[in-house]
């Protein structure tokens, strides 16, 4: 779980399920940006969203996680 004033990120593709989860995460976090690495190719949708500044209980990024169709899953 993350705890309230923590960071999470999450890297995505392009696509309604990516700008779900920003907003999302946007009513949960203080701040939340996507970044795209500079050693990203140009051509390539992924990006990073990173949101800084849980907001109220640990519960919130696993929360805007399922809620966009993402699992997690990691690896």
């Amino acid at each position: 779980m993350l705890a309230p004033g923590g960071a999470f990120v999450c890297k995505l593709f392009a696509g309604d399920g990516a700008r779900a989860l920003q907003r999302e995460m946007g009513a949960r976090f203080d701040v939340v940006r996507a970044v795209k690495p500079k050693a990203s190719r140009a051509g390539s949708s992924e990006f990073y969203l990173v949101g800084l500044r849980l907001l109220g209980g640990g519960d919130a990024a696993a929360a805007a996680a399922e809620s966009s169709g993402g699992g997690g899953g990691g690896g």
